[in-house]
């Protein structure tokens, strides 16, 4: 039985578009792991989705423990790729994205539902995608960083050319 509720627990998604603002728009999801901050080692790591979102990114812990973390990109000063010798082994496989943060959304920690716990303090997110590779990913996720510092008319214009740039084949076909 506790194999199965193992597996149970890997296959349940804690994410729902209900985590999103107003007129947020959901665009990709990528197999992550997050290594939290005063990482000792990669062992600490936590496997889990990267949601990108046109303003924000959300990560979902597999471990149903551990809570939802949003970036909301306004808070957000700097996307890169990470320089850190200290997590080398990873970053032979494609990097480790750093995303640097004055503030973090934690939500449904130990997956209840409750009020939002809002975090201000500075610190590098560090992430790593296990499929994806991070230099493709990376200019997009700047591009939609980029497009939420700007005014609000040329805000939605940027993410609406996005969103007609990434549309599905199969929304484009004509009708009929």
């Amino acid at each position: 039985a506790f194999e199965m509720d193992s597996f149970l627990e890997a296959k349940l998604e804690r994410f729902s578009l209900l985590l999103l603002e107003p007129g947020e728009i959901y665009f990709e999801d990528y197999s992550a792991i997050y290594y939290p901050a005063g990482l000792a080692d990669v062992k600490r790591r936590q496997k889990g989705r990267l949601k990108l979102c046109s303003k924000s990114l959300i990560f979902d812990p597999q471990e149903q423990a551990s809570p939802i973390l949003k970036l909301i990109f306004r808070d957000v000063r700097c996307i890169q790729k990470t320089t850190e010798k200290l997590l080398q082994r990873v970053e032979a496989k494609g990097g480790v994205m750093s995303v640097s943060s004055s503030q973090v959304i934690e939500m449904k920690e130990s997956n209840v539902i409750g009020p939002y716990v809002f975090k201000r303090i500075d610190e590098d997110y560090l992430f790593s995608l296990t499929y994806a590779n991070l230099q493709e990913i990376m200019p997009h996720i700047q591009q939609i960083h980029k497009a939420t510092t700007l005014n609000f008319v040329d805000q939605m214009a940027m993410i609406s050319s996005i969103v007609r740039a990434n549309k599905p084949w199969f929304l484009s076909m004509p009708a009929g």
